[in-house]
């Protein structure tokens, strides 16, 4: 029978660490990455739903599969839930996010009318 055991700290810590769940392994790596998120931003909200139009319009791939694929519908539903905002929100931003706003529908809606049209001229061959 061993009298005097030593047992290193480090290694026990890691045994520890290893035998927690996926589960508790993935909420430890969420809470680790929003302690480096940066504050809430009207302007970085606008950018990121006018990505998810780019990704819905086959504009960017999808970070996933990498492969660029078209969603008509949830590009239409992106617009309209921008649009939503600035009518919601007019009067109410700073001219830099009324801008971002207006810049991003703009460019969604023109991007949306020429796919639109691309899409017409198919059917019609």
């Amino acid at each position: 029978m061993p009298e005097n055991k030593k047992v290193d700290a480090a290694w026990k810590e890691k045994a520890r660490d290893d035998k927690a769940s996926p589960e508790e392994s993935k909420k430890a790596e969420e809470l680790e990455a929003e302690k480096e998120l940066p504050p809430p931003d009207f302007s970085v909200f606008i950018a990121g739903l006018g990505s998810q139009g780019l990704l819905a319009l086959g504009i960017l791939p999808h970070p996933v599969s990498g492969k660029k694929e078209k969603d008509i519908g949830q590009a239409r539903y992106t617009i309209d839930m921008l649009s939503m905002l600035e009518e919601k929100t007019r009067g109410n931003l700073t001219e830099d996010e009324a801008t971002t706003l207006r810049e991003t529908l703009y460019g969604l809606r023109m991007r949306f009318v020429e796919l639109a049209g691309e899409e017409e001229k198919e059917e019609k061959q």
